[in-house]
Formats: structure tokens, sequence, C-alpha cells
């Protein structure tokens, strides 16, 4: 059970700080079960209560910190995902989006800002689908890996998109010394 003050994830909410656990005076509430008080942390002002033993939503801790610095050292070790047919694609990233796993968020997120860097070299457009999975995947990476490492979700995009493109630009360089 979450405690009051702990910062979790809770389904599409993403980060909610746990305000309180009991029975709210509410009509319609079942007075016979605990249920969690939690506020949406980039959602100022909103309230969920949703039960304690809820199992259709996601509910879990946000990443530790050392766990958050294992992921990005994971970074350039981490297979891209993508589906060549845009229908498929976006069925796969729907699917990721709902699992509320930050490993397969991080190699979505690497995916989709490798793909939009190629494209843009080529003078090509980045989808409409892809820009929106990215902005979802952004929203939810950000905001969890906010809390962790203490920065704003700015930060976190700006730490994030130098440890995927450099990453990916080192792996380049080494290629390169490799062929001379």
């Amino acid at each position: 059970m979450f405690e009051i003050n702990e910062y979790i994830i809770c389904g599409s909410n993403g980060v909610c700080r746990v305000v309180d656990v009991g029975t709210p005076k509410m009509e319609r509430i079942n007075s016979d079960r605990l249920y969690y008080s939690l506020e949406p942390l980039y959602k100022p002002g909103s309230v969920i209560y949703t039960p304690v033993d809820n199992e259709k939503i996601t509910m879990r801790y946000v990443l530790t910190r050392e766990a958050t610095h294992e992921l990005v050292d994971a970074i350039p070790d981490m297979e891209a995902i993508w589906v060549v047919d845009d229908k498929k694609r976006e069925k796969e990233y729907k699917t990721i989006l709902k699992q509320y796993d930050c490993y397969e968020w991080m190699k979505m997120l690497k995916n989709l800002y490798l793909t939009k860097k190629r494209r843009h070299s080529e003078g090509r457009k980045f989808s409409n689908m892809d820009e929106k999975c990215l902005k979802i995947v952004e929203e939810c990476l950000y905001g969890e890996l906010a809390i962790s490492l203490e920065m704003t979700r700015e930060e976190v995009g700006n730490f994030l998109l130098e440890k995927v493109l450099g990453a990916e630009l080192d792996r380049e360089a080494e290629e390169l010394l490799d062929l001379v």
C-alpha cells in the first residue's frame, strides 16, 4: 500500500502524490473500501479517488534515482523500436504506452528522436502520428524522471535528448574510426 506524500504513477494520470488513504465522504462511494486520494502533479487542482485494491489501473512507485540512472546509462545499448507500417507502428506504440514501463518508453523515445533527426536531415517531415506519440511518451517519461532526478520536465527533456543523440553521435564516430 502506498503511503501519504509518496509519489506514484497512476495510469494515464501520470505522476500523482498520495494525499490521503481512507473512505471519502461522497455519494456512490462504497464505504467498505479504502481509497487513495491522489493529486496529479502536473494537473494542479485535480483530485483522483481510486480504490486501494483497484486492479484496472496500473499504480506503481515512481522510479528511484538509482533506477533512473541505470535506465539512462542503458540508452546507448537500447534497441530502437521501429515498425515500417504506420498503422502497425501506431498500434505498437499504443501498446507500449499502456504498459507504463519506463524502459519500453525510453526505447520508444529513442526511436522517435532518431527518426525525427533522420527525417529532418533528409528534408522530410516527421509524421503527425509519430509526433503525437512522441509528445505522449515525452509527457509520461519526463514527468516521472523529473521527480527522481529532481529536475523540471524541460530539464529532463534536454538531458535525455543529449543522451540519446549524444550516444548516437558517439556510435557514428566509432563507425567512422573503424573505417579509417
